[in-house]
């Protein structure tokens, strides 16, 4: 999973010298970037620009051990980051979103209360459908920064249960209002959180082995460049 990781943050790069190169030799490069509804930029068009962003998560743990969990329930959490978005080839239908997200992942029973923060990094493919309306999909990649359990944070011998590495598929849909960005997306997770079968529901002793991560997203954001 290291390798996916790795791969998602060559291409986020990559695709930025893509998209800030000039084919034509042209110096005033800025002039021909459009901005992105943004704080600093004007002009109408709405391809590039960086900014921040944050919004709710509405977790929905998926996996066939769920059943397994005793008064299973999922948590609302939140997260945050930075984004920024590249024309390509001077093309106002088409862009390249990466960003940079602290994400928590939460789920409870009736035994154990579970959080997992994460960094992820999401690569989106954005394809302007309307003047301010745009769809978002892509894959991304995550590494697991903390656990914990019942509020405490827990050790590197629960952490080497969970695969440090997770990755999946998002897409959403995306509006911009003036300087600020509103939007939705869905977070599908497709690795499995733990490495191997594990108690969780102590109460009735039952292990888990198939419990992947989702996620229904609201987020706003704000453009600066």
């Amino acid at each position: 999973m290291k390798k996916i990781f790795i791969l998602l943050f060559g291409i986020t790069f990559s695709f930025s010298a893509l998209a800030q190169s000039n084919p034509e030799g042209n110096s005033n490069v800025t002039n021909r970037l459009p901005k992105n509804h943004n704080l600093e930029g004007g002009g109408d068009a709405d391809n590039s620009g960086f900014g921040i962003k944050g919004g709710v998560n509405f977790n929905q743990l998926r996996g066939s051990d769920k059943s397994n969990l005793h008064d299973f329930s999922n948590k609302t959490t939140w997260h945050a980051g930075i984004y920024g978005q590249f024309q390509v080839r001077n093309s106002n239908f088409f862009s390249i979103q990466s960003e940079a997200l602290f994400n928590r992942h939460a789920f409870t029973s009736d035994s154990l209360d579970v959080k997992m923060d994460n960094l992820e990094v999401p690569l989106l493919f954005v394809f302007n459908v309307l003047d301010n309306v745009s769809l978002h999909v892509g894959p991304y990649a995550g590494v697991l920064l903390t656990v914990k359990e019942d509020g405490v944070e827990k050790g590197e011998s629960v952490k080497k249960m969970m695969n440090s590495f997770n990755y999946g598929l998002a897409g959403g849909v995306e509006a911009k209002i003036s300087f600020a960005r509103v939007g939705a997306r869905y977070n599908l997770g497709l690795n499995d959180i733990y490495k191997d079968s594990r108690v969780v529901d102590r109460l009735n002793n039952k292990v888990v082995s198939d419990l992947k991560n989702g996620a229904f997203q609201v987020y706003i954001g704000v453009g600066f460049e």
